[in-house]
């Protein structure tokens, strides 16, 4: 059931954005696994859940939005800081309260910058939004 609802949100990103399925890409921010053509991304990634009644589960999901900007000059890095804000704040309006595969409304929580930094690379940004999306089984006639 929930690797449906995460599919469902992948695809429904993907309008919008590169989107896919978080495989540990930034376990070491300083060598991200992706590539130019991958940014900017955002990475989904099932953290939990916890049961709220006998028939209904929240489920947590924490995604990561990703941009690098390949140069350490100060107007690109702004540039690139200016549109990923954008494109977090479009992607918000996408999923905010959007139901699929049977889940209720999603609900956004807190948004946090957790890497920001120049390496030999580039300058990488992440920001990570976490969402939560409850599952009534009662509605399914459990």
């Amino acid at each position: 059931m929930v690797s449906l609802f995460q599919d469902a949100l992948i695809e429904h990103l993907q309008s919008i954005v590169n989107a896919r399925e978080y495989f540990g890409e930034l376990s070491t921010p300083e060598k991200p696994m992706l590539t130019k053509s991958d940014l900017p991304v955002v990475l989904v990634d099932f953290t939990g859940d916890r049961y709220v009644s006998p028939m209904q589960k929240e489920n947590y999901f924490n995604l990561y939005v990703v941009h690098m900007t390949y140069s350490k000059n100060r107007k690109y890095r702004s540039d690139n800081e200016k549109s990923l804000l954008e494109l977090m704040t479009q992607i918000d309006r996408h999923i905010n309260l959007k139901q699929m595969e049977g889940f209720e409304e999603i609900r956004l929580d807190r948004l946090q910058k957790i890497y920001d930094a120049a390496s030999d690379a580039g300058y990488l940004c992440v920001y990570m939004r976490s969402i939560r999306v409850v599952k009534d089984y009662m509605k399914e006639g459990c």
